[in-house]
């Protein structure tokens, strides 16, 4: 039976969110990352940017410049990568919730709003996604992806897939900090968190596209998938300490991403478009 965090409803009107951006390097990007958080139509927000380092000038100086900002902090630390950057970034929060945004990509104006009002209505979520659109350089629409939905198809596609995507989810801070923060090998640390967060508590999608993430050459998806698809490949090794079930369809998925190892990166990078209606 799922841990109870929460018995009676909560007043949306009081939840606010923080929306946290580790930044590293991400010019031009995260001047449009930033302008889609400060164009939300809800007002209940934070926004935190925790510099990882970076060594162009232009990024520096924005930051310099967004310290001004009366709903924006700012902090910098010497290069420790992404998953010490986002542990660093919830341990800074102040609010109950964090919603994660990369540097590259961008939130549809409703985002936060529609958030906080599906908190308010479950209140024993603790992870709750969006579907997203996959935009270029350009910030043009390009693909669309749906996740599951509801708490049970979300638990069913676990064994598969991440079916919640990382830059689209609200987390209760509490509940995450109780596993000891973000946990296992960067490229699929949010899929093994969301494993552990779905023991104790509600994981769901709204099912709108209210994430835009960017597709571009410089991207962590294209410079590094077969990192990611390694740690996750290792994440189902390790299924079973986890308590989710391995059946026929679990196996196969298993066996496909195990032969996109020896793939070409041009292959893998093609058929990711195609799967995504690109």
């Amino acid at each position: 039976m799922l841990e109870s965090l929460f018995y009676t409803m909560i007043d949306s009107s009081t939840i606010e969110i923080a929306v946290a951006i580790p930044v590293y390097n991400s010019h031009p990007f995260l001047e449009r990352a930033v302008e889609s958080v400060l164009a939300q139509t809800d007002s209940h927000w934070t926004l935190y940017l925790l510099d990882d380092g970076s060594t162009d000038p232009r990024i520096i100086r924005a930051l310099e410049n967004y310290s001004k900002h009366p709903k924006i902090r700012v902090k910098s630390h010497a290069n420790q990568g992404g998953l010490k950057t986002r542990n660093h970034l919830l341990n800074w929060v102040n609010e109950p919730w964090i919603a994660w945004l990369d540097h590259d990509d961008e939130m549809n104006p409703e985002r936060i709003k529609r958030q906080r009002e599906v908190l308010g209505s479950k209140p024993n979520l603790v992870a709750l996604g969006s579907w997203i659109e996959f935009i270029d350089e350009d910030s043009k629409v390009i693909g669309r992806r749906r996740y599951p939905v509801t708490d049970q198809e979300v638990r069913e596609a676990l064994p598969l897939i991440n079916p919640i995507a990382n830059p689209s989810v609200v987390l209760n801070v509490s509940v995450v900090k109780s596993l000891g923060g973000i946990v296992g090998h960067w490229g699929a640390d949010d899929y093994e968190t969301l494993l552990l967060l779905a023991k104790k508590g509600r994981v769901e999608n709204i099912p709108e596209f209210l994430t835009r993430y960017r597709l571009h050459t410089a991207q962590h998806k294209y410079t590094q998938t077969r990192d990611q698809l390694r740690a996750t490949i290792n994440i189902k090794l390790q299924m079973k300490k986890f308590g989710y079930p391995r059946g026929l369809k679990f196996w196969l998925r298993l066996t496909a991403e195990c032969a996109l190892m020896v793939l070409p990166q041009s292959f893998v990078s093609w058929l990711f478009k195609k799967l995504n209606g690109m």
